[in-house]
């Protein structure tokens, strides 16, 4: 089951809507499968087929929030955990900084050697080069950090997969450095987690988004034709696990265009068949 009433409709609230699964669950589809669900669609009268279409990032949203130094940020929790963050009133920041003094991406344990981090809210570069989410809290976890939080590269809020036992969360990148400024001038502030949500223009909205297809194609024509918003979404998430949550991926932005398209499509029947 998933999403609890909310005062707000989808795209096309009045659509028949039809799923059908392509991929594996690795996360992948052969051809065959993939052409299988196209004829599929057909088959059942379908008037709209979206499979995967370029994204770009949220402009603004409702999100949740944290204070520290004299700033609110907003921030997207990870997916494993599922809910607002709810850390110690008490816990401060730490950055965790490599050998050359640049923020550490924390992948491994050996990032947090000779600093005590228990209890506190550890602040990492969200590099995904070395590791994914789920490794770089498994670290922190073990060694013993409360939280972290995860400065976004290169911009916005990113959806971070995480782990079930730790609480992570994705920040802004412009929010990281306003993060270490605050920490240099007071090492020992702590952080507010207001349960409820706050409006924010998020950094980097209406750019395509940094997972999406974009750019030139072998041919050197323009692409992509056609986006949607992909990058930043509230949507609709297991109830267990919270009933919504801001989620990123084509998945977010190829049911957008396909209602859009739906909408159009019985608006002007005739037009669009001939």
């Amino acid at each position: 089951k998933v999403g609890a009433p909310q005062p707000f409709v989808g795209v096309a609230p009045e659509v028949t809507f039809g799923a059908y699964r392509i991929f594996s669950c690795a996360g992948s589809g052969a051809s065959d499968i993939i052409m299988q669900g196209v004829w599929s669609v057909s088959n059942a009268g379908l008037g709209a087929l979206s499979t995967s279409v370029a994204s770009f990032d949220n402009i603004a949203g409702s999100y949740q929030y944290f204070s520290y130094g004299e700033a609110d940020h907003p921030y997207s929790f990870s997916q494993a955990w599922g809910k607002p963050l709810d850390l110690p009133a008490s816990a401060t920041l730490i950055p965790v900084f490599e050998k050359d003094g640049s923020l550490s991406d924390g992948c491994l344990q050996e990032s947090y050697a000779g600093q005590n981090v228990t209890g506190k809210v550890v602040l990492v570069l969200g590099d995904t080069i070395r590791c994914k989410s789920g490794g770089r809290g498994a670290a922190a976890k073990a060694a013993g950090a409360a939280g972290m939080l995860v400065q976004s590269v290169p911009l916005g809020l990113n959806s971070l997969g995480g782990n079930p036992e730790f609480q992570m969360a994705s920040i802004e990148a412009a929010a990281g450095a306003e993060l270490l400024e605050a920490f240099k001038k007071n090492p020992v502030n702590t952080f507010k987690w207001p349960a409820d949500k706050k409006s924010f223009r998020i950094e980097g909205g209406g750019s395509p988004s940094a997972f999406s297809s974009w750019g030139l194609d072998g041919d050197l024509r323009i692409k992509p034709d056609i986006a949607g918003p992909g990058g930043n979404i509230l949507s609709t998430y297991p109830l267990d696990m919270g009933d919504y949550a801001i989620l990123s991926g084509t998945s977010m932005s190829s049911p957008y265009v396909a209602g859009a398209h739906a909408l159009l499509f019985n608006a002007h029947k005739k037009v669009l068949r001939g």
